[in-house]
């Protein structure tokens, strides 16, 4: 009987100091846990960014190859209103209603 009584006691014992821990320990798995979900957020926001600056860099690029042709720096000369010598401009008339 003594020894079934003496178990008892580390198994209480036992189940004491796992409380305990798990007491002193909760808090700091609560800051850890706060910790890597504000990290987690973060990284999300970060992961956005650089999706959006990759497709920045896309279209940079694309404008590049399209300035590397003489067809593509004509084009965008034209889309700012740019003329070649002795070019005259189109010029639309309104027609009177009268």
């Amino acid at each position: 009987m003594a020894h079934r009584t003496q178990t008892v006691w580390w198994q209480l014992g036992l189940w004491a100091l796992v409380l305990t821990m798990s007491a002193a320990l909760l808090p700091r798995s609560a800051q850890i846990y706060s910790q890597w979900w504000h990290t987690r957020q973060e990284v999300r926001v970060q992961e956005a960014q650089l999706q959006s600056l990759r497709q920045e860099a896309r279209a940079l690029r694309q404008q590049i190859r399209r300035i590397a042709t003489p067809a593509g720096r004509e084009a965008i000369a034209r889309e700012k209103g740019w003329l070649k010598p002795g070019e005259q401009p189109l010029q639309f008339i309104p027609e009177s209603g009268e």
